[in-house]
């Protein structure tokens, strides 16, 4: 706990020191840096500090690229006013300690026709931002710490400058609750003419109201001060229907503002999931200036530990009582048996409800290798929703001997022993 107080200590401290180096600062460059990434954070208002399980983390928390468990590659395709776009590819690969992240980005400005000081035409002028970022996360239990590291070149047609930045992220999250803090974009343009980045302080939580195995509901909260403009506050909320299609709203508060005419704050989406595939759409008004629309589609290599792109608390198993269904954000060190046919069609089947089949492939995974956590915890839950106590017990310990520092699952194996036994069906 000091450590993470000291840690916390150290960002506000940052945030104060880079406070004053903005307001003393002629203007602010590289607006596209504060523009937000992926259909389904941005179909949430952009209320996703906290949520931030995806390989979008790179741009929203870096702290959330701890949690994942599979390499995930995204491409996202923004349709933005008139003729301009926003293009991004993003990679996130988990190491043995931590989870590295990157991604590269391109906004076209369209074409402008250039003019000299008289106003006669010149040359066609064809604006620009491009850039990348680097990114690492880790897990450290409850909470999870991230650093971003960014590059972005802004050209006009005729000129460029080039900023340089970080973002520092942590991230809480403890059964159906989670936290984050993220602040973004620390540095300034590089040639050292006074521009600074659009460098801002953004806070979060996250509930899911509702998980089970056919529904899910989850809300969101951020506030964010942008340094030398204004402070808005985004709401969110994620229904998620069987694993598989996700519908989001959004509202972004401080639109008011802007002086824009029409509907703004406003945001909503749509996601799907087929396979090892998420395909994520929004559209986000900005009143007479249009409507913006994105899309993402993310492949997740390997098994799909977190279906549905469903927020699933921290990096242990969940209380099933609580739940009503297994933790799919278990990290483990097993060997490639996790990855074979039998355990890819165990978890077809449970989504498809047929516990008994599910039931069949997933012993014949832990009959072929006894330390695969995770078929053990699928294993538990599925005896679980057949009332087979006695099973569902056994399989439990079996993944506790395993996951020995799970203390939320080890908690109501407890208290599950000691009800009332039920018999099976």
């Amino acid at each position: 706990m000091k450590k993470i107080l000291f840690v916390i200590a150290m960002m506000v401290f940052a945030a104060a020191s880079a406070f004053a180096a903005v307001n003393d600062s002629a203007s602010i460059m590289f607006p596209m840096l504060d523009m937000g990434v992926g259909a389904r954070a941005l179909g949430m208002g952009g209320a996703y500090t906290a949520v931030a399980d995806d390989a979008s983390a790179i741009y929203w928390n870096a702290a959330g690229l701890g949690n994942l468990n599979n390499i995930q590659l995204g491409l996202t395709y923004d349709k933005w006013f008139m003729d301009t776009y926003f293009s991004q590819i993003l990679l996130a690969c988990p190491l043995p300690a931590g989870t590295i992240g990157a991604d590269i980005v391109y906004l076209n400005l369209g074409s402008l026709q250039g003019r000299d000081a008289y106003g006669a035409p010149t040359q066609q002028l064809n604006p620009y931002n491009m850039g990348g970022s680097l990114a690492y996360g880790i897990n450290m239990g409850d909470v999870s710490a991230g650093l971003t590291l960014e590059m972005i070149n802004q050209s006009s047609g005729t000129f460029s400058n080039t900023g340089i930045g970080c973002n520092v992220g942590l991230l809480y999250k403890t059964g159906i609750f989670s936290a984050g803090l993220d602040i973004q974009n620390i540095g300034s343009e590089s040639a050292g003419n006074g521009y600074t980045l659009p460098m801002n302080i953004k806070a979060g939580i996250a509930l899911k109201i509702l998980d089970t195995t056919q529904n899910s509901l989850l809300a969101a909260i951020d506030t964010q001060y942008l340094f030398n403009d204004a402070d808005y506050l985004s709401v969110g909320a994620e229904y998620v229907y069987d694993q598989m299609l996700a519908i989001r709203v959004g509202y972004k508060a401080g639109f008011e503002q802007t002086n824009l005419q029409g509907l703004t704050g406003i945001s909503g989406g749509v996601g799907l999931k087929f396979a090892n595939f998420n395909l994520d759409y929004a559209v986000v008004p900005y009143g007479e200036l249009g409507t913006t629309q994105w899309m993402m589609l993310t492949y997740m290599f390997g098994n799909n530990t977190q279906k549905g792109n469903t927020q699933a608390g921290n990096a242990t198993a969940v209380k099933p009582a609580a739940t009503g269904k297994v933790s799919n954000t278990v990290k483990t060190t097993t060997t490639a048996a996790v990855h074979d046919q039998d355990f890819d069609d165990g978890l077809k089947l449970q989504a498809a409800g047929k516990v008994k089949e599910a039931i069949e492939k997933f012993t014949k995974v832990v009959t072929a290798n006894p330390k695969n956590v995770m078929a053990w915890n699928y294993l538990g839950r599925l005896y679980y929703i057949q009332k087979n106590k006695k099973y569902s017990i056994v399989c439990y310990e079996k993944y506790l001997k395993l996951k020995p520092d799970d203390k939320t699952t080890a908690a109501w194996l407890k208290k599950y022993k000691a009800e009332k036994s039920k018999p099976a069906k």
